[in-house]
């Protein structure tokens, strides 16, 4: 049955655990951390909910401001919005615990909005403030300042048992015992921890008081010494406050009160004991023996030795170093044998903890006669090493391994120890050895196929260079080398840096080189030690056979060369050709432009062809030579013995000088067809004149022999026709065929029928243009060939004003001439197609004249007189968004378009265009900007003079200039808008308030300003003539009453004459005039108080105020809010001389001089009285049965008094704390001498329980049973 049910409750258990799957999966994020963050969400949601019922409910006093929009209908919609969507999405999220019932969502909703609700009632903040200030007060409101304006703690103030001293206990006298260190304090020792002093305790079971102490001290000399209290020494120790031994006896020690402690001070090591304890009757008391040693307290450090210094906290670890290692001794100082302990760390992880033992000698040991064991002394042993030789085979195991020796504590042979802060990185305690593996380093050689050069040198690469870090270096390597000659020498090279060491060691010998030995900047390192061998390459050299090449009319045309290197492939030669022009030798330069050519051979063997460029006497030397080796210098090969010469001729050539092929002559004119001839000359050969459409000669063929130079003249039987020249049978000197150059193309010759002629059409034309334009003057032509751009006119010009005509050349367009200037034209000459014509009517001639350019002139009224010049018009100034104005006078064909430039007084220039239809025009001048501005007309154009058309120069016009000046402003300080005025201050004849103000525009103004009450709304204007100043001085306001007024500003002109009557409309400036601040006596009846009383006075006045005051004849301030209310914890007399409050103008009330107000306001505080019973003691009467003493009561205060004493009795009862009966209670009055003497004889302790003087009272809780 059992087993069934467990199995109901699982499958119970997982149908739940399935059900409560959250929407969010728990792989994404597990159910705790989405309640933590819902219920953050929640707790935002509220907190915004105060945030916004703090803004609902403030407002700025001064203004009504509110700091929110929210109404409280909408803060109740707001939040109603906010809860209900955060309760009703719980169920959708399914989190478990967080899953709610329909039922249970919709009463928390209500919940939700109701307190919503009841938080912008009216009443709920009073409800709140009543209910939770008074427990926030007496939670964690526990100090209160005092008159002086101390924090004291309220239960400090009064001690009451300090009013009631002494006591008198009589009872039998039991057997009394004195015990040393009864708390059994071991591990102590003198050192900087207890100041080398340490209080040892001393317990005494007596009723009577202790008269005399001797303790002996045996020091570690074995000298024995005494201590002695008595008189004011022993009393001296037991004015001490012992309190802190309460928690080290047990509760029936504490609780009997013939128990009490002493503490006397031990400052030297040593064994000390109780001698003789004697009381006050000098009977001896009982002692306990026991005896304490104590030795100075351990101290260990790390010791250094002198030539430690050198060492540089590293260990190299090779096959090569020896096993020491750089450790620091241990030094201590303390008894021994002492047990040093150290933290042994290996790259940050603990690796070992040592416990060192360090003993002087085995003759020290405990004894209880020789004390000499308690001298400390100082000692000094190597012991780190010898516990890392132990481990030597794990330290060798790691590379750059870095070992912390930490110093955790000492512990000397009584068991005193001192501990060491364990991360601590003073040298004293800890000690830091990096251990380091030496690198390895080799020596070979990168490029083996590189051999060494002549005169070069090589690079021998170091391996294992990933080994070494930049922490490494300087780096020192010696490199064994064996020259070829067998003579050996050593290499020592240092690298600087591990880019140094990647360069490798440049040689410039060959032999063998072996690394022998390297050392870096903290370890000697593991060498590579094989050898290499480098040799010396071979200089390369070359054998050339060349092999003429001849032709028979041309001479020896080329070379036919054949090379033979010796050395390593490929070869490069460079080589010269040089042309010998009669006897110099000039450079022939490549298709590139160099002098220098160059060949290239992969092979050990080359031919190379060489030909000249043309004919002549040349020269090619062999000058360089490279190989695969020698590649970076050239080595210069013997120009003697690679030097080839060389002559030889191209063929002849003969043809017309004249590249283009038709020729045209004149009518009436032949011409000459030139030659050239390059060879062999003297030349001969034929030529024909044949039609050029026919191909038909038109005469025979001429031939001409032997000549060097040659002209074919046209003949004149030929005139007025078109033919062409043609060339053939060129033979030079030696009879070899001449080339005939472009024989392809013959010469064409045109020969022109007429003469041609050109003329103005008119005699005298007068034309009118404007300048910078052109006109067009047609002519009239006669020609057999049609007018074109090529034919040249002619003229002869007379410019305007000009005494001289001029001649030159016009632009034909079309079959008119071209005219830019003004001034008088006449044809001079004309030629067409290269043939001078004539000119018919030389007399005729054209006239051009300009139109006259517009211009501007710039008329003001408000120019400023005082200087002008021609540059500029200066204009008076003016006011922001005033007006000013000039008036342009323009001469031309309207309309006008103006060119002008504004320079604004931000420094941009705008340029503008204005179009004018008008001769004159009236412009406004901009002035909405403060500055200056200046307006430069550069150009103007009419209908005639357009942009497009025209050449137009500037307007000639000097630039206008005026300066707009600011509109003055005025507001008050945004952050100093309102003050207070005191209402005796009006009355003054004195400055009653300075309004600061922030003025803009230039001084002095003139300021009008609107003075509102507030309350009433009446007005009051006031007027400031000559402000100079960011204030405004307010004076003489006895017109105005109690009550809250505003400035706000009306009118202001500034020293320009700027005026604004424009203002903010929410810029005002509040003026507030109160009644003085005054103070009153919370009771006024009351003067006389106690200390532990509360004294109050009621405040009013603008707060907070500021209260001046005198106590004990020290004068004071404090700032207060409603009330001042002080705690008298101090007697003394309270004296208020006067107050300010914290309005704008600070009002002050002088008391000093009114002395009823000041008597009305003083109080004085009184001491508690005190009574003292036998002055103060607390004595124990040891009396027989029926004798008696005197209880003798002193009084501190003001007479009478009214004392009340009880004698009470202790009661035992068993497991139960002691218990005091009360027996006797006596009260008496009307005592007026400070002494009081009463006699008692009955067993029992005697004690004042209530004291009172003419003032005040002090009564003492004492608990007893009846």
């Amino acid at each position: 049955m059992d087993a069934r049910e467990r199995d109901r409750r699982r499958k119970r258990n997982r149908e739940r655990e399935d059900n409560f799957q959250p929407l969010i999966p728990t792989n994404i994020l597990d159910q705790a951390s989405q309640r933590i963050f819902v219920l953050s969400l929640f707790i935002l949601i509220q907190s915004w909910k105060v945030y916004d019922l703090v803004l609902l409910k403030s407002e700025i006093s001064s203004t009504g401001e509110v700091l929110t929009l929210l109404s409280n209908f909408t803060f109740v919609l707001k939040y109603a919005i906010l809860d209900g969507l955060f309760l009703w999405i719980l169920p959708v999220l399914n989190i478990q615990y967080l899953t709610f019932s329909p039922f249970k969502t919709l009463m928390l909703t209500v919940v939700l909005n109701g307190f919503s609700i009841f938080l912008v009632s009216s009443f709920s903040l009073p409800l709140l403030a009543n209910v939770f200030l008074p427990v926030w007060r007496f939670l964690l409101q526990k100090k209160e300042l005092n008159i002086i304006g101390e924090s004291i703690d309220v239960n400090k103030v009064i001690d009451m048992d300090s009013h009631f001293k002494g006591q008198l206990t009589i009872q039998y006298l039991p057997d009394s015992s004195a015990k040393m260190n009864p708390f059994h304090f071991d591990q102590v020792c003198l050192g900087l921890q207890n100041n080398y002093a340490f209080e040892m305790p001393i317990e005494f079971n007596t009723t009577s008081g202790i008269g005399y102490l001797q303790i002996q001290h045996t020091t570690p000399d074995n000298e024995v010494q005494y201590l002695n209290y008595t008189g004011g020494a022993l009393r001296k120790l037991f004015r001490k406050d012992y309190t802190h031994l309460a928690k080290y006896s047990d509760r029936e020690k504490r609780l009997d009160p013939r128990v009490f402690y002493v503490e006397y001070p031990i400052n030297k090591p040593g064994m000390y004991r109780i001698k003789s304890v004697l009381d006050n009757k000098g009977n001896s008391i009982r002692t306990y023996k026991s005896e304490f040693v104590i030795a100075d307290c351990p101290l260990a450090k790390f010791f250094y030795p002198p030539n430690f210094e050198s060492s540089s906290g590293f260990k190299c670890l090779s096959n090569i170093e020896d096993d020491t290692y750089p450790l620091p001794w241990i030094e201590m100082y303390g008894t021994t044998p002492a047990f040093v302990k150290l933290n042994l760390k290996i790259d940050g992880t603990e690796y070992k903890m040592m416990n060192l033992s360090i003993n002087l000698d085995s003759s020290r040991f405990i004894s209880r006669t020789n004390f000499s064991w308690l001298k400390a002394v100082k000692l000094v042993r190597n012991l780190l090493h010898e516990e890392i030789l132990k481990s030597i085979d794990v330290l060798h195991k790691g590379t750059n391994s870095v070992l912390e020796f930490q110093l955790l504590q000492i512990q000397d042979s009584l068991g005193n120890v001192h501990r060491y802060e364990p991360l601590s990185r003073d040298k004293d305690v800890w000690y830091n050895l990096k251990l380091r593996k030496s690198p390895s380093i080799g020596l070979y050689d990168k490029d083996q196929r590189q051999e060494l050069l002549v005169g070069g040198t090589k690079v021998l690469s170091f391996s294992h260079l990933d080994e070494f870090v930049e922490d490494d270096f300087p780096l020192s390597v010696v490199v064994d080398y064996v020259s070829d000659n067998n003579e050996r020498s050593n290499i020592t090279t240092t690298f600087k840096s591990k880019a140094a060491l990647q360069n490798g060691l440049a040689i410039n010998k060959p032999g063998r080189y072996q690394l022998i030995a390297a050392t870096d900047k903290y370890c000697p390192c593991e060498i590579d030690s094989k050898s290499i061998d480098v040799k010396l390459a071979p200089t390369p050299s070359l054998s050339i056979a060349a092999d003429p090449v001849s032709d028979r009319c041309l001479g020896t045309v080329g070379y036919n060369f054949d090379f033979n290197f010796t050395g390593r492939p490929p070869f490069k030669v460079q080589y010269r050709i040089y042309s010998n022009v009669s006897g110099s030798l000039k450079p022939v330069y490549s298709d590139t432009g160099k002098a220098v050519r160059e060949l290239v051979s992969h092979e050990k063997f080359h031919s190379f062809k060489f030909m000249p460029p043309s004919e002549g006497s040349y020269t090619i030397v062999f000058n360089n030579l490279k190989d695969a080796n020698y590649h970076k210098e050239l080595l210069p090969l013997d120009e003697k013995t690679h030097t080839f010469l060389t002559y030889f001729r191209h063929a002849s050539q003969i043809g017309f000088q004249q590249q283009g092929r038709t020729i045209r002559t004149c009518y009436g004119h032949t011409a000459k067809i030139p030659l050239f001839f390059e060879g062999s000359g003297p030349f001969s050969f034929d030529y024909d004149f044949v039609d050029a459409a026919t191909k038909k000669k038109l005469l025979d063929t001429v031939h001409v022999d032997k000549v060097d130079s040659y002209s074919i003249d046209t003949p004149d039987q030929l005139m007025g026709k078109t033919y062409e020249v043609k060339l053939s049978n060129a033979k030079d000197k030696f009879g070899c065929d001449a080339i005939i150059t472009d024989a392809h193309a013959p010469m064409k010759v045109i020969s022109r029928l007429d003469v041609p002629e050109v003329q103005l059409d008119g005699v005298e034309k007068n034309v009118t243009i404007v300048e910078g334009s052109q006109v067009d003057i047609p002519l009239k032509f006669k020609s057999s060939i049609p007018v074109s751009g090529h034919d040249k006119v002619e003229i002869k010009f007379l410019a305007t004003n000009a005494k001289e005509a001029v001649i030159k050349r016009v632009l034909l367009v079309g079959t008119s001439i071209r005219l830019l200037e003004a001034g008088q034209y006449w044809l001079h000459s004309y030629e067409s197609n290269g043939c001078k014509g004539r000119v018919i009517n030389e007399a005729n001639c054209v006239n051009v004249n300009y139109y006259p350019k517009p211009s501007m002139e710039i008329i003001s009224s408000k120019e400023m007189l005082q200087h002008t010049d021609d540059s500029s018009i200066h204009l008076r100034p003016v006011c922001y968004g005033g007006t000013d104005e000039i008036t342009l006078k323009l001469v031309g064909q309207a309309p006008f378009v103006v060119d002008y430039e504004i320079k604004l007084p931000s420094g941009k220039v705008e340029s503008h265009s204005m179009n004018i239809e008008t001769h004159e025009i009236l412009i406004k001048l901009p002035t909405k900007a403060s500055g200056r501005f200046e307006h430069q007309f550069n150009k103007v154009y009419d209908s005639l003079y357009t942009k497009q058309k025209g050449k137009v120069g500037g307007a000639n016009v000097p630039k206008v200039i005026y300066d707009v000046n600011p509109l003055p402003t005025a507001q008050f300080l945004p952050d100093n808008h309102f003050t207070q005025i005191c209402e005796n201050k009006l009355f003054e004849n004195s400055v009653v308030a300075e309004v600061p103000v922030e003025l803009g525009g230039a001084y002095p103004f003139d300021i009008s300003i609107v003075l509102k009450n507030e309350q009433s709304g009446q007005t009051r204007d006031l007027q400031f003539r000559n402000v100079m100043t960011n204030s405004l001085t307010l004076n003489n306001l006895d017109f105005l009453g109690l009550g809250d007024y505003s400035l706000s500003f009306a009118k202001i002109v500034d020293g320009n004459g700027c005026e604004t009557t424009k203002f903010k409309s929410n810029d005002k400036y509040l003026i507030s005039i109160t009644e003085p601040p005054n103070i009153f006596k919370f009771d006024p009846e009351k003067k006389h108080y106690c200390v532990g009383d509360h004294v109050s006075y009621n405040l009013t006045g603008v707060f907070p105020v500021t209260i001046y005051y005198e106590y004990n004849d020290k004068v004071r301030k404090a700032q207060l809010y409603n009330y001042f209310e002080r705690l008298a914890s101090r007697p003394g007399v309270l004296n208020i001389h006067g107050l300010q409050d914290s309005g704008a103008n600070a009002c002050r009330v002088n008391y000093t001089f009114d002395s009823a107000k000041q008597e009305e306001l003083r109080l004085q505080v009184h001491e508690i009285p005190t009574v003292e019973v036998n002055k103060g003691d607390y004595i124990i009467e040891d009396l027989h049965e029926g004798d008696q003493t005197e209880l003798i009561f002193t009084f501190l205060g003001e007479p009478p008094f009214k004392l009340t004493y009880i004698r009470t009795i202790d009661i035992k009862k068993s497991g139960k704390k002691p218990v005091r009966k009360l027996v006797e209670k006596e009260t008496i009055s009307d005592i007026w001498n400070r002494e009081l003497v009463v006699m008692a004889s009955l067993e029992g302790t005697y004690e004042a329980i209530e004291i009172e003087d003419k003032y005040c009272r002090a009564i003492r809780k004492v608990d007893y049973i009846d």
